[in-house]
């Protein structure tokens, strides 16, 4: 019997298996964990912020959602710590897809918008499982769902793309969106059911033909559309649908902020801010100042439909009698 040397291309070497398991098992294992816990903190932290910085109302309501998760688990694992055990029970390969299942939904269900800090409460609620699991389950079991978690999560980001960004992403739209005609609108533009409903909120003779203006939308608007007037001067406007009450109210504000004093009149170019009303019923803030270009900006919420307008022209007086007399996008009844 003929001894034969081992082929050294398809055995591998204690050093290199040594050395792959060094780098996978005690660096890039470890790693990838310290790595989602601290961007999980980080990216908590960065919602809070950014909520108390937009109002102090907002900013509670997001640390409140934060807050939820991390004390609901942290009663399981102190006192209900079976219902985490159970999952240590689950099949491997069952947990794993469950995990992954999840961690794509979670992504997906951050895109939502509205008044409820989604983004915030999904994160909190997936930092909160995964470290739950972590304290109860073995190591090779808790590792199963983060993996399968942190998988799904950035499979969904590659797929769909990023999550909504908070309002710090986009404050400066939101503060009062350009009224430049944007030439990259052609005419005839697909718009989405609630562009529709703005442009037929109009009146026909306020304009002659509206685009949607998605650079318009942030974390307080879902829809806009920037419509050309009928007459020479203003050319256009931009009207907005709020996505509730407090964004409309935030928006409200940060124009007003842009005013130092309530007295002025406004038609005849000077600052103010004030209300206005239709036969003696509020229906919202009234704002007039100088832009930063130097140009005359008028902006009027409406409270009761969470709209808002926002006018920019050099002429204030030309601005202020459109505003009053044609500008009829308002159906009152």
């Amino acid at each position: 019997m003929s001894w034969q040397q081992p082929n050294p291309r398809s055995t591998p070497s204690v050093d290199q298996e040594s050395w792959a398991d060094i780098a996978i098992g005690k660096i890039l294992f470890p790693a990838t964990q310290v790595l989602i816990y601290a961007a999980s903190v980080v990216l908590l932290g960065f919602y809070t912020v950014d909520a108390f910085l937009d109002n102090a109302a907002r900013g509670v309501r997001t640390f409140a959602a934060i807050l939820l998760p991390l004390v609901a688990m942290t009663y399981i694992v102190r006192f209900q710590d079976e219902v985490l055990r159970s999952l240590g029970r689950a099949p491997r390969m069952l947990a794993f897809v469950v995990s992954l299942l999840v961690g794509m939904g979670s992504v997906c269900v951050m895109r939502l918008s509205g008044s409820i800090p989604i983004a915030a409460l999904i994160v909190s609620m997936t930092f909160s499982m995964l470290l739950a699991t972590r304290v109860q389950l073995e190591e090779y079991k808790s590792s199963t769902y983060f993996f399968g978690v942190t998988l799904g999560a950035l499979a969904a980001i590659v797929l769909f793309g990023v999550p909504s960004l908070p309002a710090s992403a986009n404050r400066q739209k939101a503060t009062g969106p350009p009224l430049d005609w944007p030439n990259s609108l052609a005419a005839g533009a697909d718009m989405s059911a609630a562009e529709i409903g703005l442009r037929d909120y109009l009146s026909s003779e306020t304009y002659a033909q509206c685009f949607p203006s998605r650079d318009a939308k942030d974390r307080y608007v879902d829809a806009a559309v920037l419509c050309k007037t009928t007459r020479s001067s203003p050319k256009a406007f931009l009207l907005v649908h709020f996505i509730d009450d407090d964004a409309r109210v935030a928006a409200t504000k940060k124009q007003q902020d842009k005013v130092a004093s309530i007295g002025g009149l406004c038609g005849k170019g000077e600052e103010s801010k004030g209300t206005w009303n239709i036969g003696g019923i509020n229906r919202g803030g009234l704002v007039c100042y100088k832009s930063e270009n130097g140009s005359f900006r008028i902006f009027a919420e409406d409270s009761i439909k969470d709209y808002g307008l926002y006018l920019e022209g050099s002429d204030p007086m030309t601005l202020y009698r459109w505003w009053t007399t044609d500008c009829r996008y308002y159906k009152y009844s």
